[in-house]
């Protein structure tokens, strides 16, 4: 006679990917919480060294090649990947590796998004394209950075957009002594607010940036040291067909907020700026540049320290190709795809906040910071990764779709222009310095930009765009 226990749920057989020091932990809390239902049986890791050791009875049963076989020897239930260190393109040899069994796959975050309080809520989860993107660990100063913010009063601009809410966050961790955070959206300051766990000294301001005189109240009001300046328009296709309001945002907004930083007693004002403003075909692009032209003639003059910060595509921002192949997955498909060889630069908004942040250590102001992107993604393989991790076959699965080229889309991205811009070194590993004292903004620029600025006023787009085409070849 069999006797069916209620509620005894059977233990999964756990295969852990990394033998390391996260391998080791993630084995002790499986065997310390028994009411998590995980039994480790054993470790999958590429060091030779490592090979046929033990740790707490658990061996190292062989490398990521073996992992099929010694899965299905060891009745494994599930493989977890624990190496937080792994680099993008190891995760993707063990999801190789993984795919030649039937078995789920989860996996432990990586060293960045540790730093999110999210991934404490989700110590393991179902692997995501930013796993195979990932790269080395980047050495964040945040003593330097802590120590800048000390008892400073931070501004925000686009507080609630992707790269704005999440330089929120972790500002808000390290508590600086006032965090005004401005947005011209209600619904993202809600729930930027929820996000935001000790909200003491933390100011959420319903504000636009092209709104002067509140701008200016804002500035009077808080008095703050150091603005982050986040906020614009950034969607390619929509703002070449709104060239006016794209110049009113992100040019004639940065022009005000560096003005008024100047005449409140700002100390630093870092501009968030983008590769598509080197040798830029796109509005977008064009009106980034501008700002950074800007941002180098106005450190002529200004008691602000000013720098501009330049980086490729964020993973998961609002819009990205990311989150728009995703939909498309969600919808069975197809995907849609430009061109299939363009190629983009891509990084975890974790990882792109972080060194932004750190430019507050080492900038003595005018400067470009290049952030280090590593290699340029083609972005049909990126597609097919995502398909792949929905256990889904590219193509036969899900189509991949070319719709062609959009107006002011380039195939391939850069993120400097080596004929007119030199790159050093700054003293971050991670990001490289274009000094603009080399490549002086001519004197016709700040007459040529008034131009544009009354021009867009009129809501003249034939015209505002020729000024502003002018303008960056200046």
């Amino acid at each position: 006679m069999k006797i069916k226990l209620a509620g005894i749920k059977k233990k999964k057989r756990v295969l852990i990917v990394g033998a390391g020091t996260a391998g080791r932990l993630t084995a002790d809390e499986m065997l310390r919480h028994g009411e998590l239902n995980y039994s480790p049986i054993g470790f999958i890791d590429d060091s030779p060294a490592k090979r046929g050791t033990s740790y707490r009875k658990l061996k190292v049963l062989g490398a990521a090649a073996d992992l099929a076989k010694v899965a299905g020897r060891a009745r494994a239930d599930l493989i977890l990947i624990s190496i937080p260190s792994a680099t993008g393109a190891q995760v993707k040899t063990i999801l190789a590796a993984c795919r030649k069994t039937d078995l789920p796959v989860r996996i432990v975050p990586g060293y960045f998004e540790v730093l999110d309080s999210r991934a404490r809520i989700e110590p393991t989860r179902r692997l995501r394209i930013e796993d195979i993107l990932r790269r080395k660990p980047v050495k964040i100063r945040f003593a330097e950075i802590r120590k800048n913010l000390r008892n400073k009063r931070v501004l925000v601009t686009g507080a609630g957009g992707s790269i704005g809410s999440m330089l929120s966050e972790q500002l808000a961790l390290l508590k600086p002594g006032k965090l005004v955070l401005l947005d011209n959206s209600e619904n993202s300051l809600h729930w930027l607010k929820f996000r935001i766990k000790d909200r003491r000294n933390v100011v959420f301001s319903l504000s636009d940036i092209r709104d002067k005189a509140k701008v200016s109240h804002i500035f009077k009001k808080y008095r703050p040291d150091i603005v982050f300046h986040a906020a614009a328009y950034k969607h390619v296709p929509i703002l070449e067909r709104n060239v006016s309001e794209a110049v009113l945002n992100n040019v004639e907004s940065t022009v005000n907020l560096i003005d008024c930083a100047g005449r409140h007693g700002a100390k630093e004002l870092i501009f968030i700026s983008t590769d598509k403003a080197v040798k830029p075909t796109s509005v977008l692009g064009k009106t980034k540049k501008a700002g950074e032209m800007y941002i180098s003639a106005a450190q002529r003059r200004s008691p602000v320290k000013l720098l501009s910060v330049r980086f490729g595509n964020v993973v998961r921002s609002s819009g990205s190709v990311v989150e728009v192949f995703e939909r498309q997955l969600e919808a069975g498909g197809p995907l849609t795809l430009t061109h299939p060889d363009v190629t983009r630069y891509f990084m975890s908004i974790d990882e792109a906040c972080l060194l932004i942040l750190n430019t507050v250590a080492i900038s003595r102001g005018g400067e470009i910071f290049v952030l280090d992107m590593g290699e340029p993604v083609k972005v049909l393989d990126l597609a097919r990764d995502l398909i792949r991790l929905r256990g889904l076959v590219p193509g036969a699965d899900v189509r991949i779709k070319y719709t062609g080229l959009r107006p002011g889309e380039k195939l391939h991205e850069e993120l400097y222009d080596a004929r007119r811009e030199e790159l050093r070194a700054s003293p971050h590993p991670f990001m490289m310095i274009i000094d603009q004292s080399r490549t002086p903004v001519r004197p016709e620029f700040k007459k040529a930009l008034a131009g544009l600025i009354a021009c867009a006023r009129n809501y003249d787009d034939a015209k505002t765009r020729a000024l502003l085409d002018k303008l960056v070849r200046l």
